[in-house]
């Protein structure tokens, strides 16, 4: 009996495991990560930095608004799509918070508030965690989605080609 317990509990870590692989994989097999990883190395200056961090953010908010409305179309109740608008509500809101906290890290923390000064790295960074938050809250939705639907139905609405700096950067040449 013994036997079959610890059996049987290390397949559910197993199954535990392969879940989160699963769910780490998605993470990174995103469209607009892979649209976004060359601008990310390629960006060498603040305003590039701020270019791409911005461009990021904006395709991740499209995305979670996107999985929402697609994820609400599955509940039968406005109750329950309700839900879904209050978890993206809550999301946005931490999202704005962490950008403010982020911009502490690049500020004169010894200087009052109204007059106190930020790095010119600040933006670009607040944009970024931002944005990750953006990203954290999409793909909860589509892992949230995928335990009660097949996941493959859900076609992320992003298609563009990143920030396109190498484009950008050659129109001011």
């Amino acid at each position: 009996m013994r036997k079959n317990f610890c059996v049987l509990v290390l397949a559910g870590l197993f199954v535990i495991a392969l879940s989160g692989f699963a769910v780490a994989d998605s993470q990174m097999n995103n469209p607009i990560d892979k649209a976004f990883a060359r601008d990310f190395e390629m960006a060498a200056n603040t305003a590039e930095i701020n270019y791409v961090s911005e461009s990021y953010l904006n395709a991740w908010q499209a995305e979670l608004d996107n999985v929402a409305k697609f994820v609400k179309k599955t509940y039968n109740f406005p109750e329950d799509r309700k839900r879904v608008d209050d978890y993206v509500s809550a999301y946005k809101k931490v999202a704005e918070r962490a950008f403010d906290l982020e911009m502490l890290s690049w500020s004169d923390t010894e200087s009052p508030p109204d007059i106190r000064s930020f790095g010119t790295g600040g933006p670009g960074a607040s944009l970024s965690v931002q944005a990750r938050i953006y990203k954290q809250a999409t793909m909860n939705l589509i892992l949230h989605f995928s335990t009660t639907h097949d996941s493959s139905r859900y076609k992320y609405l992003y298609n563009g080609k990143g920030a396109q700096l190498e484009k950008l950067r050659e129109q001011y040449r």
